[in-house]
């Protein structure tokens, strides 16, 4: 895992919307949820677990749910990196924003890096670098402009039409048009020349997840880069952020993906996965120039040489039924049998009240599942039907 390359690749020293600092509590590094942040606004936290790759239990050293925590040894300060996932059921990422705590303890790095989880939500990629431009007169002397591709595949009469029209990133959305093409065309025409013309797309318009609905620093293309949020003072740092929640960033229908990012293929160890290739669907890597997207949210406790000694990586998965999730967290997250992805039809293959349904399309086929176990898609829904999820977000 320490060997891939999921980031942005830019710095800013700007924390992101909701972020807070104050001294550690704790003389090792942990992520856990914020129960605080729901304390001040006189709710209840929601019902969590929070559990490493590595196994399920309770902090040995915290009165908490989560043991996603790193030790921090003086003698070896190179500690290791985890994969940690936090468990809660679907409606409550409607209600109210998802609030975490990071804790880093003194002397266990110097800076702390957070980047984002993000995806493709639609193809996007960079425009054709040259535009062919041709003048023609027919019999009766009347002149035609022809812009094509390189390879003549697509062509336009008017050169208000080429950024529309003659790039394969270009979108339908209603009666809009998104451009997810990045870049610039030349005009190479018989009788003058035109450079650096930009295809004039922007990347946050076609990428999905946190990384979009949940951040504020972006490089100049539109992707989501590494925040480094705080220096480590001599004290240590004990940071607080929020994850917004579906009612502020999505139009509707039944997608969680502005939060959740758990993908079954990464529920492994992470010498497992170092072991092994990485097998990353279209919506994180779309094989082309652009970066992969970031599967994870990622907490890197980083040195002063720019290493990364210490690293925790969040998935979040969300439960389909509370019946199942209970089970799940009443064994402390231990329950194999336990199933967050049960699907079907509410009152017939998921327990509830049997109730009357006007509908009962839960097929994953479009943005309208209001009577089914599985009320909100996420990111293994969306790799039963296609490549990419929907776009799905306030623009």
């Amino acid at each position: 895992m320490t060997g891939c390359y999921f980031g942005g690749g830019f710095t800013n020293i700007a924390p992101s919307v909701g972020s807070k600092t104050s001294a550690p509590d704790e003389d090792f590094m942990y992520l856990d949820l914020n129960d605080n942040y729901y304390d001040n606004l006189g709710v209840e936290p929601p019902l969590y677990e929070m559990n490493t790759t590595e196994g399920a239990d309770k902090s040995a050293r915290r009165d908490s749910r989560s043991n996603c925590e790193i030790l921090y040894d003086e003698e070896e300060p190179a500690g290791p990196e985890i994969i940690c996932i936090f468990d809660y059921m679907e409606e409550e990422f409607l209600t109210y924003d998802l609030s975490f705590v990071v804790n880093v303890p003194k002397g266990m790095c110097s800076h702390l890096f957070i980047d984002p989880s993000w995806h493709y939500n639609r193809p996007m990629g960079r425009g054709p670098l040259v535009i062919k431009h041709v003048k023609t007169t027919d019999d009766e002397g009347n002149e035609s402009d022809t812009y094509c591709d390189e390879q003549q595949n697509k062509c336009v009469d008017e050169e208000s039409k080429i950024t529309e029209d003659l790039c394969p990133y270009t979108h339908n959305r209603g009666k809009d048009k998104i451009s997810c093409c990045l870049g610039t065309y030349d005009i190479d025409s018989e009788t003058s020349s035109s450079t650096n013309n930009s295809w004039g797309g922007e990347a946050k318009n076609c990428l999905g997840g946190p990384g979009r609905t949940s951040w504020d620093s972006y490089d100049r293309d539109g992707f989501p880069i590494t925040s480094v949020r705080e220096y480590i003072l001599e004290d240590g740092l004990r940071l607080t952020f929020e994850i917004n929640n579906l009612i502020d960033v999505a139009e509707g229908g039944c997608y969680n993906t502005p939060i959740d990012n758990y993908m079954e293929r990464f529920d492994k160890p992470v010498e497992d996965l170092m072991e092994s290739s990485l097998d990353l669907p279209t919506f994180i890597d779309q094989k082309n120039d652009l970066l992969p997207g970031n599967p994870f949210y990622t907490f890197e406790c980083r040195d002063s040489a720019g290493d990364i000694p210490h690293r925790i990586n969040l998935m979040i998965r969300e439960w389909n039924t509370y019946e199942e999730f209970y089970a799940f967290y009443d064994s402390g997250g231990s329950d194999d049998n336990a199933d967050p992805d049960i699907k079907g039809e509410e009152g017939e293959d998921c327990e509830y009240e049997p109730r009357l349904q006007l509908r009962s399309d839960c097929a994953l086929v479009s943005d309208g599942c209001t009577t089914c176990c599985n009320d909100y898609w996420d990111l293994e829904d969306t790799l039963e039907l296609r490549d990419y999820p929907e776009a799905h977000y306030v623009q």
